[in-house]
């Protein structure tokens, strides 16, 4: 017999078709799974081995602020005043031009520790600038870059202090 090749019939029943087609689904899952598996880490590898980068800036502006004792901004305020002998009931003041030195406008504030010593109650001060019409603490004040303020500092001495030597701190900061 040639051209006719007879041999054993060879058909599947029903349950070994779903047997195998069974089989062929278990493995077209199983390959999905590993294929979903290897583009996940493949991603994660390349995000993670992928290099980012960014230029950066930052601009840092200190406050400087120039205090004087003249309208012309031609003496500086020394570090340490002395201010000579008073009796007790008297005011005495001393001008200050504030000029705001650096880059960005300040508000300013200022402290004295006259509060926190042994002369509280006996000594006391202000620092004020006038709009024309008032009077006005410094603290608060916002002063734009190059601008000067015209201010007064008053020290007040009570009717009631005693004789001695007063010594204070005073600051003045922008922020």
């Amino acid at each position: 017999m040639v051209g006719n090749f007879s041999g054993p019939d060879i058909t599947l029943s029903g349950r070994e078709k779903l047997r195998k087609s069974k089989l062929s689904t278990d493995t077209l899952q199983v390959l999905i799974l590993v294929f979903a598996v290897a583009v996940s880490v493949g991603t994660a590898v390349y995000a993670v081995s992928s290099n980012w980068t960014t230029s950066n800036k930052i601009r840092v502006v200190t406050a400087t602020l120039g205090v004087y004792l003249d309208a012309a901004l031609s003496q500086p305020a020394t570090s340490s005043v002395d201010w000579g002998v008073f009796q007790p009931g008297i005011h005495t003041s001393m001008n200050y031009w504030i000029r705001n030195e650096g880059g960005s406008t300040v508000t300013l504030s200022w402290t004295s520790d006259l509060d926190a010593n042994s002369v509280t109650g006996y000594v006391s001060d202000s620092w004020s600038w006038n709009d024309g019409q008032t009077w006005h603490d410094v603290g608060g004040y916002s002063l734009a870059p190059g601008a000067v303020l015209a201010t007064e500092y008053v020290v007040t001495i009570s009717t009631i202090t005693p004789a001695g030597t007063y010594t204070w701190s005073l600051t003045l900061k922008g922020s």
